[in-house]
């Protein structure tokens, strides 16, 4: 849930979640809504999360970063448990002068004293100015700050990473719909999502994305595949309904086989195992990648990642399961196009002699 906060705290009751996490999507919102809003005392957006974001689809961190610093509105959040992205959102807090806080499950009790915290930093605060020449702004990325004092009460520090260039996000999924057992039908619940992707798509016409079908186990590998793929196409078809271009959205699907949840022994997790998601094709991402190997542990898929390394690719593992059985996928990435990384697979394929499969 988001908290949207004056100087009193006062809150407004959060919308209720419809499975998936837009948390970037509601925070570009809250911003934009307190921004315009006629409160003459100083302004925050507080976000209260238990997990990362997976369902934003038009929104990054850095959307909000530049919508914050123009209004000179913080955000802060408070992040409970292991499911938050503690990286990004303290990236994201840090860029707005805000503050990321992290809590073990059992440390809920402490949400308040951090409300507090917030609510007595916003009155009282120290500014400080540092002289940067035009050589740091051309030759460094970033700048980590650090400054000490000394006061009646002790010595007190606090550092700070400015960020000169905004860094890019990637995301490990974005999920437009889910889906209930062995159904591929699009729920009405998730129109706004195809909605709003539609029209960015429309008003973007050079624009590409892929949806990728997923399930969970129900059934064999056949089954399970087509579902996964009837789910991505009847997501496109609903694209193409509401005007989207055909030409700009491509499909594939995994299958049972790249699970959130791997252990799925509620209804809740298998649902949203059972989802399509989207991926970006914008060249400037380099959203191709290719399939360079297998391996059935850890160790022996690391030892691989370091090879291909070694030999100059850039190259990541991946879990995934291979019937039920939990495996990892060796994947050589950074192609900005496909017909490039076909031509690097196809090399690969003759030096190798084995198949390279780009995606």
């Amino acid at each position: 849930p988001s908290i949207i906060v004056n100087e009193k705290l006062k809150a407004e009751k959060p919308s209720q979640p419809s499975g998936f996490s837009a948390i970037y999507k509601t925070l570009y919102h809250n911003v934009k809504q307190l921004s315009e809003s006629d409160a003459k005392n100083e302004k925050a957006v507080i976000l209260i999360a238990y997990s990362t974001d997976n369902s934003s689809l038009l929104y990054d961190r850095n959307d909000i970063i530049e919508l914050s610093k123009k209004h000179s509105i913080p955000v802060y959040i408070i992040g409970i448990g292991n499911g938050v992205d503690s990286y990004s959102f303290n990236y994201l807090c840090e860029n707005t002068g805000g503050k990321f806080y992290f809590l073990n499950d059992e440390e809920i009790d402490r949400v308040r004293n951090i409300l507090g915290e917030i609510s007595f930093s916003m009155k009282n605060y120290y500014t400080v100015d540092f002289p940067i020449s035009l050589n740091i702004l051309k030759n460094c990325d970033k700048m980590k700050t650090k400054l000490s004092f000394n006061s009646s009460l002790g010595r007190i520090s606090d550092s700070i990473v400015i960020n000169f260039k905004g860094e890019k996000e990637f995301f490990r999924y974005q999920a437009i719909a889910s889906f209930n057992h062995r159904e591929v039908d699009v729920d009405k619940s998730f129109n706004e999502n195809l909605i709003e992707l539609a029209q960015v798509l429309k008003d973007n016409p050079k624009a590409r994305i892929e949806l990728i079908g997923n399930s969970s186990i129900e059934g064999n590998e056949t089954i399970c595949n087509d579902l996964a793929v009837n789910r991505a196409r009847n997501v496109r078809k609903a694209l193409i309904s509401l005007g989207t271009n055909p030409a700009q959205i491509n499909v594939r699907n995994d299958g049972s086989n790249n699970p959130i949840y791997y252990f799925q022994e509620s209804e809740k997790l298998q649902y949203f195992n059972r989802r399509v998601e989207l991926r970006w094709l914008n060249p400037d991402l380099l959203p191709f990648e290719i399939i360079a190997g297998w391996a059935v542990s850890e160790t022996e898929a690391l030892k691989q990642v370091e090879e291909w390394e070694n030999n100059g690719y850039r190259s990541y593992y991946e879990r995934y399961l291979q019937n039920n059985i939990p495996a990892y996928r060796v994947k050589i990435w950074g192609y900005p196009t496909y017909e490039e990384a076909q031509k690097i697979a196809n090399n690969l394929k003759k030096t190798f002699k084995q198949d390279f499969v780009v995606q």
